[in-house]
């Protein structure tokens, strides 16, 4: 996965991906996404949404047709498991440069206390 869930989220299609805008008729009290246009708490901005985290096409299309609760629920509990993965995997690796940066640093203060 190589983006973020802010809208530059997860994806193993590489980058952002842009929810295809469909027209969807919606009461006119909902508030705008104000990069999109689209309405929060729509099919469409959901849609949009998951889309933009990486959810897999096919999930996608399923929980977006299906009149099976139960199915939403499960297919959009396994997508916040891979989310959460994804959050445990970039914090290890900023961890880990963290480490190695720090290390780095020491070793030019070493370097220059040396040089003086």
């Amino acid at each position: 996965m190589k983006n973020t869930p802010d809208g530059h989220g997860p994806s193993d299609r590489g980058g952002v991906m842009q929810a295809t805008r469909r027209s969807v008729h919606e009461p006119a009290n909902h508030t705008f996404d104000p990069e999109r246009r689209v309405p929060s708490g729509s099919i469409a901005w959901a849609e949009m949404v998951l889309r933009d985290q990486g959810m897999l096409p096919d999930e996608l299309r399923i929980v977006t047709t299906t009149a099976d609760r139960e199915l939403v629920r499960r297919h959009v509990e396994l997508h916040l498991e891979r989310l959460e993965e994804w959050l445990i995997t970039q914090r290890r690796s900023v961890a880990a440069a963290d480490r190695i940066l720090t290390q780095a640093a020491g070793a030019r203060v070493a370097r220059t206390r040396r040089a003086e």
